[in-house]
């Protein structure tokens, strides 16, 4: 088997040094190839997984309201503060509820001791969001504590970094000076994934903002806070609900778009692999002196077919190593440029993938030219 694979090398060095110019075109053209196609599976594969870290998410669902004009139902996300509460208590098939109220605008805030303000997006949230979203995990401080203090802000990593460097935030003061100056105490810091439709710079739980937005007396219970709060609820495991009032939240997906770009995969890789299987072709008259020789030796069409093929498959080999380095080159700048978070990490399952697609393409490639040669 050792000496198998040494001549295969060996016979693949030789088919390269005879013509190299053929061979670097050859296998960059696959390379380049496969590495548009890695990109683009990391990209569904990113899409796909958009806010899938949380628990149970097949139960987690946005309330829509339904309004009538004219002729046409429109659904809308728009809802009240009240209504999680509400929900929770009149429904039963409904475990878990939560309102989530992101600010119209973003506010300037500060850390005690230092006039330096930054920017950030509030989101105000009831008691059960760290339920639902359990996903979002803390760097600093406890989820089952971090919203019971009245005067507590749960910062994201990001916002936590503008505002302390490396330092913990943990216990620090921070002064949002939005309408008026309100003192917080930093209860958490938390990691936000790229692949989420939550995005905020801070939370205020909803025992926090009652004073500020309502009076002494004010209550987000009969009041609508702004028209960009939301109703998340989580149902108990079997329950049966009219979803014609929900959104699922891995709806943020939009497939039309996962189906072009897994279009654009295949007529890619089938591209790369037809232009390989036509250059392979126009060298294999140079292997007729060979092909003969090896007849004449005994050697069978099966044999010889397998030959071509074997070299076939390991110059896809090399070219899926040319594209790991490639995706690797780029993945920073993609990533800078469409605002999202591509990783490739040498997982277990990546890895057989990987292999079991390149002898796919190795084989898809390399079969009618070792047909071709052969015969």
């Amino acid at each position: 088997m050792k000496d198998s694979i040494v001549n295969l090398f060996r016979m693949a060095y030789r088919k390269m040094s005879k013509n190299p110019i053929y061979g670097i075109i050859s296998i960059l053209g696959f390379s380049l190839g496969i590495a548009a196609t890695l990109l683009i599976y990391l990209w569904i594969d990113s899409e796909m997984s958009y806010d899938q870290f949380h628990s149970d998410t097949e139960r987690v669902y946005r309330v829509l309201s339904l309004a009538k004009e004219g002729t046409e139902i429109k659904k809308s996300a728009r809802s009240y503060t009240a209504l999680a509460k509400n929900l929770k208590q009149d429904y039963a098939q409904i475990e878990q509820a939560t309102f989530l109220d992101y600010d119209s605008e973003d506010s300037p805030l500060y850390r005690e001791g230092s006039n330096q303000k930054i920017e950030a997006r509030q989101l105000w949230v009831s008691d059960d969001f760290f339920s639902i979203f359990d996903g979002f995990k803390f760097i600093e401080g406890d989820k089952q504590t971090a919203v019971n203090n009245h005067n507590g802000i749960v910062l994201s990593e990001a916002t936590a970094q503008k505002l302390f460097g490396d330092k913990s935030a943990l216990g620090q003061t921070i002064i949002i000076d939005k309408y008026q100056k309100r003192t917080y105490t930093v209860t958490g810091v938390l990691h936000m994934p790229k692949n989420t439709h939550i995005d905020f710079g801070y939370i205020l739980p909803e025992n926090n903002e009652e004073p500020l937005l309502f009076g002494a007396h004010g209550s987000p219970n009969s009041f609508r806070l702004s028209a960009h709060t939301h109703t998340y609820i989580k149902l108990a495991p079997n329950a049966v609900i009219n979803d014609e009032f929900m959104q699922s939240i891995t709806d943020y997906i939009t497939l039309k778009y996962i189906w072009i770009f897994s279009l654009l995969a295949l007529l890619i890789i089938f591209m790369a692999s037809f232009n390989f299987a036509m250059l392979e072709t126009a060298r294999s008259t140079e292997r007729y002196k060979e092909i003969g020789v090896r007849k004449v030796n005994g050697a069978t069409q099966r044999q010889l077919i397998w030959n071509g093929l074997s070299q076939s498959l390991l110059q896809a080999l090399i070219a899926g190593v040319l594209a790991y380095g490639i995706v690797m080159l780029l993945l920073p700048f993609i990533n800078q440029y469409i605002y999202t978070n591509l990783q490739l990490i040498l997982s277990t399952g990546f890895i057989l993938k990987f292999i079991l697609f390149i002898l796919f393409v190795g084989i898809l490639a390399g079969a009618y030219p070792a047909i071709y040669a052969a015969s």
